[in-house]
């Protein structure tokens, strides 16, 4: 009786199996997920390639955040200063040294992502990629330049929601990228603490005349 069982239980699932394989509806899903894209693998890195292509991806978000640090460096120690500010910030001097280390890990987790599938599998991501970096470009002269804080609150909580959105599209196509992005979304939820507490306590109307 034992083996009659096993036997109808074997003729079953071979049965399901045929059904499942050989059925219109239920083949193409088996067919699409085969067609999926591999990713493609991680050249090595070379002299030649960390000239090329990872040295210009980490420059260029240096290079934005120098020239804005450029643009704002009076307003940083005359107009700034004299803001009411909370005993948690972080001393000026740290942010250089962050935002440099933010800016490089940014533009290796961009490369990573060029160099890990086709056109069609990266332009999202690289296309959020781009706009968190006109996002963040934009701040400083916002916030420093035309003292309007509120508005570069508003600029800094799109910068976050961008930046979570570049975490969870890099994942799927490389862990690493999405990995280096996760200290600057950090960062940036202290900044945007930081902004938002400097606006409340700092009337916009108050803070321009200070500038005077």
């Amino acid at each position: 009786m034992k083996e009659v069982h096993t036997a109808n239980r074997n003729r079953l699932q071979l049965s399901l199996l045929f059904f499942f394989e050989f059925h219109p509806g239920f083949s193409c899903l088996f067919k699409k997920q085969s067609l999926e894209a591999p990713k493609m693998p991680i050249p090595s890195i070379t002299a030649s390639i960390f000239a090329r292509e990872i040295l210009p991806a980490i420059l260029i978000p240096n290079l934005g955040g120098w020239a804005t640090g450029l643009l704002t460096r009076t307003e940083i120690k005359s107009w700034y200063e004299n803001l009411r500010k909370p005993s948690w910030r972080p001393p000026n001097s740290a942010f250089p040294i962050v935002w440099t280390s933010l800016y490089s890990a940014m533009g290796y987790a961009s490369w990573l992502i060029y160099r890990s599938g086709s056109w069609a599998n990266v332009k999202l991501p690289l296309t959020l990629y781009g706009t968190q970096l006109a996002l963040n470009m934009l701040w400083s002269p916002l916030f420093f330049k035309a003292h309007r804080m509120k508005l570069a609150l508003v600029d800094i909580g799109l910068l976050w929601v961008n930046v979570a959105a570049c975490i969870f599209t890099f994942h799927p196509v490389n862990k690493t990228a999405a990995y280096l992005m996760v200290p600057y979304l950090g960062w940036l939820t202290l900044a945007s603490a930081l902004n938002y507490w400097i606006w409340k306590e700092n009337p916009e109307e108050d803070a321009s005349r200070k500038r005077l």
